[in-house]
């Protein structure tokens, strides 16, 4: 699988504030749309939208089984929490599952990972963010250690190491409106990973599935 984004969306020298915010949105929104094929392709089935703030939250299955799930993206290894997600009725509230699709190197952005967490792993994140910060609103809780963004910001410790990386995704820049994903292309994966993925198609456990690799 590789991920295509247009060039447009990279960031520039002298770009104006609002084009830049605006790219930023735009590049979020095309970065979840990818979370969403990645997923699929790892055994999910995504339905309908759940109807919450943001359109971010879907029904789903996998194994037969009915969930909720969420996505997050965020170009720079941070991802945003809001107080209002985390009220009743909200995000966080509702979903069990969070995908968070982020560039594995932000100043590189050749490659995207998506990330599989437990809802209440971000939760606990979050409120303890909010908690250290004494505000309400949106605050940015890291994928990594980042000591030197301030002591709320690591309130609730770096998020990576206690998510999955589903998959790995390269991602190519080209000039014109692109999008999308081609599927064609062959989709890198841990063994482990692969595994996962066919013990999800066909409903067995994941020690159930061997593979032999020729050549």
């Amino acid at each position: 699988m590789t991920a295509y984004f247009p060039s447009s969306l990279m960031p520039t020298a002298g770009e104006t504030k609002a084009n830049r915010q605006a790219n930023r949105r735009e590049l979020r929104n095309r970065m979840r749309e990818h979370g969403k094929a990645v997923v699929e392709a790892n055994g999910y089935k995504v339905g309908e939208a759940l109807g919450l703030e943001r359109g971010r939250a879907y029904h789903a299955k996998r194994n037969g089984k009915s969930l909720k799930i969420g996505f997050r993206a965020g170009a720079d290894r941070w991802i945003a929490a809001t107080s209002s997600a985390l009220d009743a009725g909200g995000e966080l509230t509702e979903v069990d599952e969070i995908f968070v699709v982020t560039f594995k190197d932000p100043k590189v952005r050749d490659a995207i990972e998506v990330y599989r967490f437990k809802t209440s792993v971000i939760v606990d994140a979050a409120n303890k963010v909010f908690a250290a910060s004494g505000k309400t609103g949106q605050q940015w809780i890291p994928l990594d250690d980042a000591k030197d963004m301030g002591v709320h910001s690591m309130a609730g410790g770096s998020l990576g190491k206690h998510g999955e990386v589903i998959s790995t995704v390269d991602v190519v820049w080209k000039d014109g409106d692109v999008g999308g994903a081609d599927v064609t292309a062959p989709l890198k994966l841990t063994l482990d990973q692969a595994k996962a993925g066919l013990a999800a198609q066909f409903g067995v456990s994941k020690d159930a599935i061997h593979i032999t690799i020729e050549g």
